[in-house]
């Protein structure tokens, strides 16, 4: 069985009854939704390109944004807690 990630077309309109935004891939660097692709494709292994600002993301991509979006937050608590008269 081929495991090649299956690349959606970049020029994907939405169509009418697509699942609401919630439930479709966001383009962390500019939180631009994909027009088709949801977030149980992009854990199938499915990449995409943003239309907006050309960024290409995949599963293991969101994942490193995600991981270093908790560390600053949890750098920023740390910092805050730290900074507050006490």
């Amino acid at each position: 069985m081929d495991r090649t990630p299956i690349l959606i077309d970049e020029t994907d309109t939405p169509r009418d009854g697509d699942q609401d935004l919630s439930q479709r891939a966001v383009c962390p660097g500019c939180h631009t939704p994909h027009p088709s692709l949801t977030r149980e494709g992009l854990a199938a292994g499915v990449g995409w390109k943003c239309v907006r600002c050309g960024e290409r993301w995949d599963a293991g991509r969101l994942a490193t944004v995600a991981a270093y979006r908790a560390w600053v937050a949890e750098r920023e608590t740390a910092a805050t807690a730290a900074a507050a008269p006490g």
